[in-house]
């Protein structure tokens, strides 16, 4: 969960960050199928302004969770996990299909919770170290897409 929580911040750091290198940006979180995320950049006119778009948004949640702001910083991953995670329950219907997806746990998105809000600094950081990288260790273009 704490890298799915990163991911998420992630791309409102690439929000933040994107000044007209894309129209938007789409997030796939992991599953179980999948254990990666995707991140989709939409209407792009040059894969090369995308790729330092993303490695200048990934060392800058690296630095920030490494920094003065870390405390600053995990409020807002948990904060975005929450947003995104758990907007469903905003809805019984919702809150049934995170029951569902919990499968034998059905209460795993409350466990989730918890996890994402007892991590530490530290395990956020390490996390990210781990598993944030600068460079996007897998690229797909469009057949339009422009180097």
């Amino acid at each position: 969960m704490l890298f799915d929580a990163l991911v998420w911040r992630l791309a409102e750091i690439l929000e933040e960050n994107a000044d007209g290198v894309c129209s938007g940006i789409k997030i796939a979180p992991q599953t179980r199928e999948v254990q990666g995320a995707a991140v989709t950049f939409l209407t792009a006119d040059h894969t090369s302004k995308v790729f330092e778009l993303f490695e200048k948004s990934a060392g800058e949640l690296l630095e920030r969770l490494s920094g003065s702001v870390a405390e600053e910083e995990v409020q807002a991953v948990r904060s975005s996990w929450i947003l995104n995670a758990l907007q469903k329950t905003a809805e019984n219907r919702g809150t049934a299909i995170l029951i569902r997806n919990g499968g034998k746990n059905p209460a795993q998105y409350l466990d989730d919770y918890q996890m994402v809000m007892q991590a530490s600094e530290e395990e956020y950081r390490l996390c990210a170290e781990a598993f944030i990288p600068k460079t996007a260790p897998l690229r797909l273009y469009s057949a339009d897409a422009k180097k």
